[in-house]
């Protein structure tokens, strides 16, 4: 995990043979005690607190073998712990250095002489802040560079340690590293296990080598849970394969692997058995090896794998509305945060709505609505450092542009300023490939009216102004023109019904409608719009109604080949799930190649489908599953739903569940199996979702996954849970059997 020390080391460096936390794997490098040295003894800085709006001493430090960064109070030279502040090291999104968060805004200047010793931890689904003043530029180099390296080299996931060494140290009250039986039992309670206190008494007694059981050390602790998580499911699987009871031959995980696995997958580490002449693997192994298989295909979310050298048209494109919106649209927050979750998420289309602000300073808001403004200066200058946070292919602002001549201007200076040789600046003629854009930033907005010899008002972009055409963007008045704002357009906004005679226009037109306006054309003319949007860019936006800002299905118009299909990002319902799903694929990266018949000549989505290919899913168990956030006091009684998306136009589901288990959030069993159509396997979407039986209100929500059908791989695999935000949930799955049944099966089974 870390690159950096590798480096120095060398990539041949060996495991421990001891259990150690795999997502924080630093104990054979040497760097760790670096690390404890460092962190681990604690800092004194200043914390602003915006409530009372004033400087708190504290003191902060980091469990390098947990990954848990702790606040404390410091008051009179002692550590309050009544208001600790601990943050697990995997829930951060950025080290952000300076006093750009709103909680440092709010001090109005009043910390500016101490800006550059100023950092901020953003953490957790929420984006919440901890922003802290170093004593010194020492301390500020070292917590910056030391955090940041750590998050950089965190897993995805925490580990199975460090969620124990947790939850541990966040039960021990007086920090003795011990935990009698009534901690113990809380923290089994945390997560999931129910058992009385005679049972868990039983437990700590035998844990507790050499004692009478009293009280646990973590190790004594971590080997109590992992008895209680023996996966009784695995060893079943193992059993059938396996002629022995304790280990399989090579021969044997070979005939798993085809029968099971689809002869896909990494190969584990074998010892030689007893009788010292075949390869073995051992029960533990075969448990640890199949408790850690994925659901998706690593190859396809983990890199960017497919051709980046076709034209932006072909790809679908991760793309946000309204970017700058951190909630609803009448009365929401503009905030450059949105910019900023959404590039760090992979996002590589953002929208910003200009208007005339004071003193001849642009700014970006929601227009005729409550929502407050800000800066369209610092909404660029953010784009501009984070805009290949997470990917370098090129990111494409749309202007929505409402600003008088002096200011769009104004605006072209701001961008040329603020994105220096990010910028496109060179004429596009054609619609390039996202590899040879790499590193660059495209304008997509109108070009100013102006009026030509006939009179007739144009944009430049080889089409006349349809006014009839709904392009969900406003101009300013008639005339109103700035050659420099006009000059720094990349991807002209054209309004264009997308008929025959619409589509040979020059490939740069790009075209915007509403979800409602573009299923009109769809119905209208379905071949006509589909010939256009495989030449051009299409950019989809929420209905006006949509005030709350609530989400469409975007797969119809991924089935229609649109590439821009954009989302209110910032609320996490089914259509940022779908959206989630689709934007794992090709590495995150944000670009992901539409299948080769969208872009066929000549071919368009028809209702008239049938299935070709039947998935089955065997829901065996689920590990780990969350407690109820709505009321953490009682074990969840668990069931899942399946709802399969076949693909096509239609926007039908198939839809299953499995009986709810009572009383067990820890390792519930369900072993069912339920069978999918799908139609077209490209366009297909599966959506797992994890409730608790309620039986005398709503049943709650612990956890959800979406999935593109073709990311999926066969065999036994996990299902890794998130939050409706789009978080993990450490550990928390669903254990599944997955296959599929191509149409010649289907007709020879049903002979």
């Amino acid at each position: 995990m870390w690159k950096r020390f590798r480096s120095m080391v060398g990539a041949g460096a060996s495991a421990p043979d001891d259990f150690v936390d795999r997502s924080l794997d630093i104990k054979k490098s040497g760097f760790e005690q670096v690390l404890k040295d460092a962190l681990q003894p604690g800092s004194q800085m200043d914390r602003w607190d915006a409530n009372r709006r004033k400087l708190k001493q504290v003191e902060v430090r980091v469990n390098v073998e947990t990954g848990i960064m702790v606040c404390c109070r410091r008051k009179k030279n002692k550590v309050r712990t009544r208001k600790m502040i601990r943050i697990p090291l995997s829930t951060v999104k950025e080290i952000r250095k300076g006093q750009s968060t709103k909680t440092f805004k709010e001090s109005n200047g009043a910390l500016r002489s101490r800006e550059e010793l100023s950092f901020s931890v953003i953490h957790g689904p929420k984006f919440k802040t901890l922003d802290l003043v170093c004593e010194g530029p020492e301390q500020f180099a070292t917590w910056t560079q030391d955090l940041q390296y750590i998050v950089d080299n965190m897993g995805s996931h925490d580990s199975e340690n460090q969620f124990l060494r947790s939850a541990f140290d966040a039960a021990d009250s007086n920090m003795n590293g011990l935990l009698d039986s009534d901690e113990i039992m809380d923290v089994l309670k945390s997560l999931n296990i129910q058992l009385t206190k005679k049972e868990v008494k039983a437990l700590c007694r035998h844990a507790d080598v050499g004692g009478d059981g009293s009280v646990l050390e973590f190790p004594e602790f971590r080997n109590l849970y992992r008895k209680l998580a023996r996966r009784d499911d695995l060893v079943v699987i193992f059993s059938k394969y396996a002629a022995r009871d304790d280990f399989m031959t090579e021969t044997e995980f070979k005939a798993f692997m085809s029968d099971c696995q689809g002869g896909r997958g990494p190969c584990p580490e074998f010892d030689t058995n007893q009788n010292g002449r075949e390869k073995a693997l051992s029960l533990d192994g075969f448990c640890e090896y199949v408790g850690v298989l994925g659901v998706e295909n690593s190859d396809q979310t983990g890199k960017v794998y497919q051709s980046m050298k076709q034209a932006l048209s072909d790809y679908w494109i991760n793309s946000s509305h309204n970017t700058y919106l951190l909630g609803d649209q009448l009365v929401g927050e503009s905030s450059i945060e949105g910019y900023i979750r959404r590039l760090q998420e992979g996002c590589r289309c953002v929208e910003v709505d200009s208007w005339d602000g004071d003193e001849g300073e642009p700014v970006v808001y929601h227009g005729h609505t409550l929502t407050s403004k800000v800066s369209f200066q610092d909404v660029i200058r953010s784009i501009g450092k984070y805009a290949f946070a997470k990917s370098e292919y090129p990111v494409i602002i749309n202007i929505e542009n409402h600003c008088s001549p002096a200011q769009q201007t104004r605006m072209a200076a701001i961008m040329r300023e603020e994105l220096g040789g990010y910028l496109l600046s060179e004429p596009l003629m054609d619609l390039l490939s996202p590899e040879h854009l790499k590193g660059k930033i495209l304008i997509r907005s109108k070009k100013p009216k102006r009026k030509e010899a006939t009179g007739q008002a144009t944009d430049g972009s080889g089409a006349s102004d349809d006014s009839g055409a709904d392009s969900g963007e406003e101009s300013p008045p008639s005339g109103d023109y700035s050659e420099d704002y006009a000059k720094i357009i990349n991807l002209v906004n054209t309004k264009t019904k997308c008929k025959a005679e619409d589509v040979d226009i020059a490939s740069t037109a790009t075209t915007s409608k509403s979800e409602s306006g573009f299923m009109k054309l769809a119905d209208s003319h379905p071949k006509d719009l589909v010939a256009f949007v495989q030449g051009h860019l299409t950019r989809i936006y929420p209905a006006g109604a949509r005030v709350t800002s609530t989400n469409y299905d975007p797969r119809v118009y991924w089935t229609y080949g649109c590439q821009l299909v954009a989302l209110n990002q910032q609320t996490s319902d089914e259509g940022m799930q779908f959206n989630r799903a689709l934007f794992k694929d090709n590495g995150g990266c944000g670009y992901v190649l539409k299948p080769p018949k969208l872009q066929a000549p000549g071919w368009y989505p028809t209702p008239q489908q049938k299935p070709d290919t039947k998935l089955v899913i065997q829901v065996i168990s689920g590990q780990r599953l969350p407690l109820d956030e709505t009321d953490s006091r009682d074990i969840v009684d668990p069931y899942v739903i399946i709802e399969v998306y076949p693909g096509g136009v239609s926007s039908d589901c198939e839809k299953e569940r499995t009986k709810h288990v009572q009383d067990n959030g820890f390792n519930p069993q369900w072993n069912q199996t339920f069978a999918f159509n799908l139609i077209d396997r490209d366009l297909a979407m599966v959506q797992f979702r994890v409730m608790d039986k309620d039986s005398t209100t709503f049943d709650d929500f612990l956890g959800q996954a979406s999935f593109r059908i073709s990311n999926l791989l066969p065999g036994y695999r996990h299902v890794q849970l998130c939050r409706e935000t789009g978080e993990v949930i450490p550990l928390a799955t669903v254990f599944v059997k997955v296959s599929f049944m191509d149409s010649v099966e289907l007709a020879s089974r049903r002979r």
